[in-house]
């Protein structure tokens, strides 16, 4: 399963540190239309977010998860089946030797 790149796009813009967002897997389950008591299936995509080492304002998943379902639904008002859930937040860790080796060797 992939995610959007246009999602992806927009989450990076409105929540700056964000590096990754990657799909943990998804459940889906049934909900009743009361309109005509129908079952109409509901999923929810769990997500992992990667924050860079440096980021300054790290949301929490709650806090997370409302930007993303906020984004989505601008996105597409037609489709409220579909919601998001951040299971996992990781930082990267700082690679010092990256940084010392983009420095100091000749590209």
């Amino acid at each position: 399963m992939v995610i959007p790149e246009v999602l992806i796009k927009v989450i990076k813009k409105s929540v700056p540190g964000v590096s990754s967002l990657e799909i943990d897997g998804y459940k889906n389950y049934a909900r009743i239309s009361f309109a005509d008591y129908n079952t109409v299936p509901n999923y929810l995509v769990l997500l992992n977010v990667r924050y860079h080492w440096n980021s300054n304002n790290i949301l929490s998943p709650e806090k997370l998860g409302e930007v993303i379902n906020t984004s989505f639904s601008m996105m597409h008002p037609d489709i409220d089946f579909v919601k998001f859930e951040v299971k996992r937040v990781n930082i990267e860790k700082r690679n010092y030797e990256k940084e010392f080796l983009d420095m100091f060797m000749k590209k």
